[in-house]
């Protein structure tokens, strides 16, 4: 019976990683073509991969920090019970979630401007992390 359980709680995991992966995919390439014309549209010039890399470097960054956010959940739920002291738990997750993010995409970004012999710049740190 734990057998047949796990294997349906894996089963599950999957199937919802696997829509997370698909809902931020389709997200965010449609992000990136929407940032590429409205740049084309206001006669800015850049590459064509770059919204791309922008886009799914946070996206991608999100997906590996989805069980971070499962575990915090599982261990300090917010019920009515619970919540005044889970909820400053979240918050703290919250920021730390947000530092992670930012670090991880921009990181990730780095990489590939790397990749096609060029830098990225983040840019305004306080005001990037911010907008990010």
């Amino acid at each position: 019976m734990i057998a047949v359980r796990n294997d349906l709680r894996t089963r599950q995991l999957l199937l919802c990683a696997g829509l997370w992966a698909a809902y931020l995919a389709a997200n965010n390439v449609v992000n990136a073509l929407s940032v590429l014309a409205e740049h084309t549209r206001s006669g800015l010039n850049i590459d064509s991969w770059e919204p791309f890399v922008w886009e799914l470097s946070s996206g991608l960054l999100i997906l590996l920090l989805i069980p971070a956010v499962a575990s915090v959940e599982r261990r300090f739920p917010i019920t009515p019970a619970t919540w005044p002291r889970t909820v400053w738990v979240h918050v703290a997750a919250t920021f730390a979630f947000c530092g992670a993010h930012v670090l991880g995409m921009v990181t990730l970004r780095k990489i590939a401007y790397g990749v096609a012999g060029r830098t990225y710049e983040f840019g305004d740190i306080p005001a990037e992390f911010l907008y990010e």
